[in-house]
């Protein structure tokens, strides 16, 4: 008759131990320890065409502000932001309150490109947190006729 309740003490000392790094694994993950995006780094990716130089998000106005190099290796015409975007699933767009700093061009080979894209900032995330946010761009070399697609990816911390 003990056989039976030294198994039963063997089985409930494990399973309160299986319990208990169940609750510690649960409360690290409510605490955000066990978040992937903590452990990913800031990155501007748009392209062989063109180089990013500088990039941010405001939290205050909801601005998305992307300076890049134009390094096509001749002179671009023009540059239009078609649509701008925030979240992965694309669900969050804007085609308002976007425009290209400076003008439309001409931009010589090496002249950097200013884009500000405004979204409604109340659907952020509170400030410090990581989003990636996406710009659709055009472009039209000097003496063509047809324009070439581009596409901006940010993924960056909320500034205030």
């Amino acid at each position: 008759m003990r056989r039976g309740q030294a198994a039963l003490e063997f089985l409930t000392t494990y399973g309160w131990a299986f319990l208990v790094i169940l609750i510690m694994i649960g409360a690290l993950a409510y605490f955000g320890i066990l978040s992937p995006g903590r452990f990913l780094p800031e990155r501007c990716n748009i392209g062989p065409e063109f180089t990013c130089d500088e990039y941010q998000v405001t939290n205050s106005d909801g601005t998305l502000r992307i300076k890049f190099t134009n390094n096509v290796g001749e002179t671009i015409d023009s540059v239009t932001v078609t649509k701008c975007w925030w979240a992965q699933e694309e669900l969050n767009t804007s085609t308002g309150g976007i425009t290209v700093v400076g003008g439309g061009g001409p931009y010589k080979a090496g002249d950097a490109v200013e884009i500000n894209c405004a979204f409604d900032n109340t659907l952020f995330p509170p400030v410090g947190a990581k989003m990636k946010f996406g710009a659709d761009i055009t472009y039209i070399p000097q003496g063509k006729t047809y324009t070439k697609p581009l596409t901006a990816e940010v993924y960056t911390t909320l500034q205030p």
